[in-house]
């Protein structure tokens, strides 16, 4: 899943965006929900 979301949003950012990276991952196993956090580099 990870390379699909770097994939957008480098379509969208362009040559402005230098690195993506997933800083930390939240699972909720009570409501089966995972959170992420990415950070870009531009």
């Amino acid at each position: 899943m990870g390379g699909k979301w770097h994939s957008i949003i480098r379509d969208i950012g362009g040559d402005l965006i230098e690195k993506v990276e997933c800083v930390d991952t939240f699972q909720n196993h009570k409501n089966d929900l995972t959170r992420k956090y990415y950070r870009f580099h531009y």
